[in-house]
């Protein structure tokens, strides 16, 4: 770490030499990043644990059961 320290006070104006393939790492790491942000905020949309009632258990079970949901849930609906 030292030694990049120096070396971006000896360098610090001049450009950085980044490769393509690192780029494009880059850009699948923030595509990645984005995709993780929207589904934890859709898991804390639609976390069950936040509802009351049983009103939206109950629906989403009888969705789950009616489009092939579950076997247990079949068989007991």
């Amino acid at each position: 770490e030292r030694e990049r320290k120096v070396e971006d006070e000896l360098y610090g104006d001049k450009g950085k030499f980044v490769t393509s393939a690192y780029k494009k790492k880059l850009e699948e790491d923030r595509k990645w990043l984005e995709a993780e942000k929207r589904k934890d905020e859709l898991e804390k949309k639609n976390d069950v644990t936040k509802r009351e009632g049983l009103g939206d258990f109950y629906r989403n079970l009888h969705r789950n059961a009616a489009f092939g949901g579950s076997r247990f849930a079949q068989g007991r609906a």
